[in-house]
């Protein structure tokens, strides 16, 4: 569903601003090869590349995203929490600190066009 809704979008928007996939690559600094994924829906994982694309065509990735769906996910948490609020509350600093830095395609390609 998200790779339709981002190639749509993302065709919409080149379309209505006469972008060529190399002006998408400059503008959000992800090569021409993943735009073109995009935008044939050719493509499986929501990579940080992938998110700067959503974000520039204006789709919210995050809606197709739930992390208790993520077995991986809960499996580690499981193994680290004791079950007391205050790990509770350190885990998830944690790992909203880890969030701002795998986030930095996406301050990076902000910042470039603001």
């Amino acid at each position: 569903m998200l790779q339709l809704e981002l190639a749509n979008a993302l065709k919409t928007k080149m379309k209505e601003n006469n972008f060529t996939q190399e002006d998408v690559q400059n503008i959000t600094s992800v090569s021409q090869a993943i735009v073109s994924r995009a935008k044939t829906k050719n493509w499986s994982k929501l990579t940080s590349k992938i998110k700067v694309l959503c974000e520039f065509s204006g789709v919210d990735w995050r809606r197709s995203v739930n992390p208790a769906d993520s077995h991986i996910l809960m499996n580690a948490l499981s193994h680290v929490w004791d079950g007391s609020k205050a790990q509770e509350k350190a885990l998830a600093d944690i790992i909203q600190g880890v969030g701002v830095m795998l986030m930095q395609d996406l301050s990076t390609y902000r910042n470039k066009i603001n």
